[in-house]
């Protein structure tokens, strides 16, 4: 049996079922992990550790702090949260500290190794790729161990890990906590998510293996979809496509593409079908366009090791400079009407909310000035949008509710935030007059009319279903866009088949093989 996250929360299926079958208790669940026994799977929601049967039932809190972790035989927890590694019983209770984060990066992907006292886990501050560590629980003695992200520990008592968008093995001696001859590829190409930093694998101890293949999402195609919700072809292209944005005049569209190990900048045009390739090294995300179409500013991890800072760049190709360099993750997400201004999210720069995993505050970029905050606080704001006719108004996503909900409120501020959405809402986005406000809510695509000064919110009502299991979705920023013709632009991902699971069984011979035993 295996467990997965959906738009739903946790689903699980037999290896001897053809079908899924949702986690009952755990809705809203998202980065499971089994007890060593099989019987409970951890899981997180609403910003708590949480378990459940495996079978389904009654959820239990664990701790009042979520995040991804490893259920240990001893009944110890180790997860890590905001960098830095706990541990906690998984009869519940108080999470205590073990490591923080130092010089040598934050600590995430732990994996308890069994009947060492010891855990591994990949060490890394906004960067790509990453370092294996492994960390004593009785001395708290840390032991570098390969470059690698995803620690996974095989039958055979092997190392697995992530390096350069495919699997690798190595052998370990969890006596000594040290590897074992030289590291060699076993799988060439995985799915890469969370911006290309996170692999989708996982071994088990009776010698399977899980994964999506890499090629998942690169057979995607940027479609029109109108108010009824029918589909056109946008573009004869198909590839990778993550976060597009339209040009002020609709014309272009600027979207990141992955082919599995890399993320590149791409410019479209529609009218002819031409592209221009912006960046050619590192990681780049999220652009967001100039008000008059004349640059683009996005995020980039410039190389491996490096932070993640924002870039600017001209909208028709040149070498991109970095717009601001500091502590922590940026990622943009407006540029005002007037030019002046760019809201940007951020985590993990150890202010206001302490970022961290799962947790961003928003900031205002006074172009030629100190950033400043625009929303700080101990929850989660992002996804901000500037209102696109005299940039009046910010609408935003915040969990401050305990629920991911849209709000607006004055911009730059300050003001009372507005509720807009009553039932979630994520991937809020102005029409080009302003004058109405859309965002997901599950799988539908929901309108808000607005007047927009004095603002007041009219009428909400559903255009058309646009799920998260065929078209793109980020938590985070908005993945589909609105033209100025009020046709909406979305990445579908056509290669359904390409995003099954595949699980070999009996690995093990394969394993051994690939390290020549």
């Amino acid at each position: 049996m295996y467990v997965a996250t959906s738009p739903l929360g946790l689903v699980q299926r037999h290896l001897d079922n053809l079908g899924f079958e949702r986690v009952r208790g755990a809705e809203g669940g998202t980065n499971p992990f089994f007890s060593p026994d099989g019987a409970w799977i951890a899981f997180v929601s609403d910003g708590k550790l949480k378990k459940v049967p495996a079978g389904g039932g009654l959820a239990a809190t664990i701790c009042d702090a979520g995040a991804r972790g490893s259920w240990g035989d001893d009944g110890l927890i180790v997860f890590s949260r905001g960098g830095d590694l706990y541990e906690v019983p998984s009869s519940g209770g108080t999470a205590q500290l073990i490591l923080e984060s130092d010089k040598d990066g934050a600590f995430s992907q732990p994996l308890v190794i069994p009947g060492a006292n010891a855990v591994l886990a990949r060490r890394s501050s906004s960067r790509i790729g990453g370092r294996i560590d492994a960390v004593d629980l009785r001395t708290r003695a840390t032991h570098a161990l390969v470059d690698g992200t995803n620690p996974q520990l095989a039958a055979t008592g092997d190392l697995l890990f992530e390096r350069q968008g495919g699997i690798w093995a190595v052998g370990f001696d969890a006596k000594r906590l040290a590897i074992v001859g030289t590291p060699v590829p076993v799988l060439e190409s995985i799915r890469m998510v969370s911006n290309n930093t996170v692999p989708v694998f996982a071994g088990a101890r009776n010698g399977s293996i899980a994964y999506l293949a890499a090629d998942a999402y690169t057979n995607a195609s940027m479609v029109w979809i109108n108010r009824s919700g029918q589909v056109t072809l946008a573009l004869e292209a198909r590839g990778g496509f993550q976060s597009p944005r339209l040009s002020p005049d609709g014309k272009r569209v600027a979207v990141s593409v992955s082919d599995g190990s890399h993320l590149d900048l791409w410019a479209y045009e529609f009218e002819r079908g031409t592209r221009l390739k912006l960046t050619t090294t590192g990681l780049n995300r999220r652009s967001v366009w100039s008000p008059d179409g004349a640059r683009i500013v996005f995020y980039s991890i410039a190389q491996e090791g490096g932070d993640q800072d924002l870039f600017v760049m001209p909208s028709t190709g040149g070498e991109p400079k970095r717009l601001l360099e500091r502590p922590g993750s940026q990622y943009p997400d407006a540029w005002s009407p007037d030019g002046r201004f760019i809201a940007f999210a951020e985590s993990g720069a150890g202010v206001g909310s302490g970022g961290g995993p799962g947790r961003r505050d928003l900031w205002l970029l006074p172009l030629g000035e100190a950033p400043r905050p625009l929303l700080v606080s101990p929850f989660n704001e992002r996804g901000a949008v500037v209102s696109p006719v005299g940039g009046q108004w910010l609408a935003f996503v915040t969990n401050e509710s305990g629920h991911d909900e849209v709000y607006v409120q004055p911009f730059p501020g300050p003001g009372p935030k507005i509720p807009i959405s009553a039932h979630g809402g994520l991937q809020p986005m102005w029409s080009r007059d302003g004058h109405e406000l859309f965002y997901r809510e599950g799988d539908w695509l929901m309108a808000v009319s607005i007047q927009p000064g004095p603002f007041h919110v009219m009428a909400t009502r559903k255009l058309f279903e646009l799920p998260g299991a065929t078209y793109n979705f980020d938590g985070n920023f908005a993945d589909y866009d609105v033209a100025p013709d009020g046709w909406f632009l979305a990445i579908r991902r056509d290669n359904v088949a390409a995003d099954e699971i595949q699980v070999v069984l009996n690995w093990t011979e394969e394993l051994r093989r690939a390290l020549k035993r």
